[in-house]
């Protein structure tokens, strides 16, 4: 009898993670599976149980936002595990599942966890003077990181962790404002491949392993989730209508012309500052730094995309 692995993230969706996670086991249970269910307990508690699954499981289901699913994903790279992954995504961004094509509702994702064909996807690698670890999605510099940082400062208020649930999309927005008119923004330098860096100095980057970028936005179109690369966006000027035309030019999943942005592609790259930038990691506060490495795995995990789509052909 196959296995399965269930990890939710209780408070996911609004605390329906257990709920949708229990749904998840009824379908797997009825095609087949033998199924355990895990709640994670704290934050970075998926990583614990995924390690700990790997080996014995056919899938392992990552019931939650892309944080719970990076965590599975780090858990199985500790262990050195292709156990193919699935996602019911319930968090605000939910990158990977827009990239691969798998529904964001529940009962659609979790047909996905049982018809659905496991894909290669690539991660990336990042360090920083405080932190290391993988990405799915994307590194952001300067303005994003800016935006991210006041809202996880937020979030960390009695208002702020009631407000995050329903009005999120807002709280990113107004932070994006006071983000774009903040002054004194950092500028780093910017190198692919071991490469010296070119000698222009920028305020913003995003390096993407993949397309998608939040909701409907897409800031590298280049990017592929199995290319074996990562592409970077880097913006030169903090003015703020360059910004403006960067955020349009994403929303139409074009690239920016060349006097506001540079597009660069590679395997490593490598930012350095003279002044501390603000770094986020798929959506989460990093903190800030004077130099970022960032490299990709290919090819480093297993998704499962639905079955026939052009995205798992």
């Amino acid at each position: 009898m196959p296995r399965a692995v269930v990890i939710y993230n209780p408070i996911a969706g609004g605390s329906l993670g257990a709920a949708v996670s229990g749904r998840v086991q009824a379908r797997l249970e009825a095609a087949g599976f033998e199924v355990e269910r895990h709640a994670t307990m704290d934050r970075d508690g998926a990583r614990p149980i995924a390690r700990d699954s790997a080996g014995r499981a056919d899938r392992i289901v990552a019931v939650g936002g892309d944080g719970t699913l990076r965590e599975v994903v780090e858990g199985l790279r500790e262990a050195d595990d292709r156990t193919a992954v699935g996602v019911v995504p319930m968090g605000n961004a939910n990158i990977v599942a827009h990239e691969l094509g798998i529904p964001t509702g529940v009962d659609g994702a979790i047909d996905v966890l049982v018809e659905g064909e496991a894909v290669d996807m690539d991660l990336g690698r990042f360090r920083t003077d405080a932190h290391e670890g993988l990405f799915l999605g994307v590194v952001g510099v300067g303005w994003d990181a800016d935006a991210v940082g006041m809202v996880d400062r937020f979030r960390h208020t009695q208002i702020g962790r009631r407000s995050y649930r329903t009005w999120a999309d807002g709280l990113y927005g107004a932070a994006g404002l006071g983000a774009a008119l903040r002054p004194g923004q950092a500028r780093f330098t910017l190198s692919a491949d071991g490469a010296p860096p070119s000698g222009r100095e920028y305020r913003a980057a995003f390096l993407c392993n993949l397309r998608t970028y939040g909701k409907a936005m897409t800031v590298a179109p280049d990017a592929h989730r199995a290319s074996g690369l990562i592409h970077v966006q880097g913006r030169r000027s903090a003015f703020p209508p360059f910004l403006a035309w960067q955020i349009g030019a994403a929303l139409l999943g074009r690239k920016a012309p060349s006097f506001v942005s540079d597009y660069l592609e590679g395997r490593t790259f490598e930012l350095r500052a003279d002044a501390p930038f603000q770094v986020q990691v798929d959506g989460d506060a990093r903190g800030s730094t004077r130099r970022l490495e960032v490299e990709v795995l290919p090819r480093a995990v297993r998704i499962l995309a639905p079955r026939g789509s052009s995205v798992a052909a």
